[in-house]
Parts: C-alpha cells; sequence; structure tokens
C-alpha cells in the first residue's frame, strides 16, 4: 500500500510513457556505523547522532544527470513518477546546522548511500528500510572528550567533572556507555567559564576546511559555545561565542559550525575551544555534556 506524502510531483521528472500514478520509496532512518581504519576515533559511544532528514537523488535509464527529489524528515515515504527498476539511488544524511530545523545541510562529514537497482511500481512502496552511513575518510578528528572511565585525565578544564556509571543518580543521567561530564553551579555563580585543557593544533588545515563541534548536552542554564586563539590583545586573550545554547530537557545533539568563526580568526593555527555559563538568574542546576569531538575535513 502506498503511503501519504506531502510532496507535490510536479519537482518530479516527467515519465516517458506519461505515468501519473507514483511509486513511493520508504526510509525507516539513517544512523552511523564504526568503520574500521576510518582516521576518526573509534571509541566506543563515538557516534551519537541525530539525522533527521535525508537527500534523495536518483539516475534512471542510463541518466548521466541526476533528479533530485528533494529533502524529507525521517521516517519519509517518497512519491515517484517512475516504474520499472532505478538505476541508482544516492541518500545523503541532512542534520540541522547549530540546531536549527531551517538550516539543514547535508553534514560533509557523513558519507553518501549509494543503492542500485532498486525497483519500484506505480501505486506500491519499496522500503529501504534503515540505512547506514559512517564518516567519510577525508574527516580528521582534532580534539574529543568523551569522559570515559579509565582515561587519565580529562581533555577540558577542570570545573568539568568526569560522572561515572556507579556513582549516586548516574544512571538516569548518563548518556551513553560509562560516564559523562557535568559542571555543577551553585546560584551565587553568575557565570563559569572552561575550556579546552591543551590548545589544539589547525595548522595542517587551511581556508577550504571545514570545522564542526559535534557534543550531546543538556543544560540548566544557557551555554555559551565558542573558542580563542593564543594571540593577546591589550592583554587578554582574543575570545568569541558561535551560538548560545539555551536550557532543555533532556540529552540533545548538535553539530556546530565553527567555520566562520574560524575565519574571524583568520584561520589561525592553534585554538582552544570556550565554554560560558550564563546564570543570570541566580539559580542552582546542573550542564552534562557527551561524545564531545572536534572535526574537521
Amino acid at each position: 500500500m502506498a503511503c501519504a506524502s506531502l510532496l507535490l510531483l510536479a519537482g518530479c521528472k516527467p515519465f516517458e510513457g506519461g505515468q501519473t500514478v507514483p511509486a513511493y520509496l520508504s526510509i525507516d532512518r539513517i544512523t552511523v556505523e564504526n568503520t574500521p581504519g576510518n582516521s576518526v576515533s573509534q571509541m566506543q559511544g563515538y557516534f551519537s547522532s541525530l539525522i533527521d532528514c535525508a537527500e534523495v537523488i536518483i539516475y534512471v535509464n542510463g541518466d548521466t544527470s541526476q533528479t533530485n527529489l528533494g529533502v524529507y524528515e525521517l521516517p519519509c515515504c517518497i512519491p515517484i513518477l517512475r516504474s520499472d527498476t532505478i538505476d541508482k539511488v544516492i541518500v545523503n544524511p541532512v542534520v540541522k546546522q547549530n540546531g536549527i530545523a531551517a538550516t539543514h545541510i547535508d553534514y560533509p562529514y557523513y558519507s553518501s548511500i549509494e543503492l542500485d537497482k532498486v525497483f519500484v511500481a506505480p501505486n506500491d512502496t519499496t522500503s529501504l528500510g534503515s540505512l547506514t552511513t559512517h564518516y567519510v575518510a577525508q574527516s580528521h578528528c582534532v580534539w574529543e572528550e568523551f569522559f570515559e572511565p579509565g582515561a587519565q585525565g580529562l581533555n577540558i578544564d577542570s570545573i568539568v567533572h568526569r560522572l561515572l556509571y556507579n556513582q549516586a543518580g548516574a544512571l538516569d543521567t548518563i548518556l551513553s556507555d560509562n560516564g559523562c561530564g557535568v559542571v555543577h553551579v551553585s546560584q551565587s555563580q553568575e557565570a563559569l567559564n572552561f575550556w579546552s585543557k591543551d590548545t589544539i593544533d589547525m595548522s595542517r588545515y587551511g581556508s577550504e576546511s571545514y570545522l564542526y563541534l559535534e557534543m550531546d548536552y543538556w543544560t540548566d542554564f544557557n551555554l555559551s559555545v565558542g573558542f580563542n586563539n593564543p594571540t593577546m590583545v591589550g592583554g587578554t586573550s582574543n575570545i568569541h561565542s558561535a551560538i548560545v545554547l539555551y536550557p532543555n530537557q533532556g540529552w540533545q545533539k548538535i553539530y556546530i559550525n565553527l567555520g566562520r568563526l574560524w575565519s574571524y580568526y583568520n584561520h589561525h593555527p592553534y585554538i582552544r575551544l570556550y565554554f560560558s555559563i550564563l546564570n543570570s538568574g541566580h539559580l542552582s542546576g546542573n550542564v552534562y555534556l557527551d561524545n564531545m569531538k572536534l572535526l574537521v575535513y
């Protein structure tokens, strides 16, 4: 049975035989899998993801040019004025850049998914099921923190503590694996600042590089995220924010584009991630962090 969709069929190439009844392609979800030999980290828990949309492209009847069917929120059911065999279906994972639905992007670090010889029929649904992607080989993780037990020390400032699975209340808080980071905030603290512990070497990467911070967070406060470089201006570090995250009610995955901010610093070869907790309401609460990784491409 065909499933419903809000997509206007006018966006599809007309079928040569004058077909007016659409076929359908459905996708349940897209997840990220570990790829042995990839240059990014292989730690368990690395692959938290939030791929909530997919861009779908097809090639049919020996076409040398693509037909872009558009971007669809997952799970999706896509009408298509085709029948018989589609030579190739390409699915590009799409995420919310900076957590904003209006800025969905093909995430440059996730590989496209290619499916050959997909059969479709009018008024019927061909299910592509749950698809998997992986980080592309060009991805490099230049900084990471997963708060796992057994690590020698954290790669982040000391006000961020490691919360482990065997501590009180941790099982109801930890997102994945055996640990997460937490900053405890008291009513008397109007602002708390913390950084990545060490300078991050960006000297191998130039102005054409993408730069994203992936992380999971759960915050009771506004949380500013940016970075600084070691250059001193008037005796102080040069610090700017890229985004302010607002309080939420549970863990949330985000992909933060730091490329524009890095260009503001003229692509300085050494940077440090910078975070600021803003507590103007003089409340007590917590900020939780996990699966933090700074990726360059």
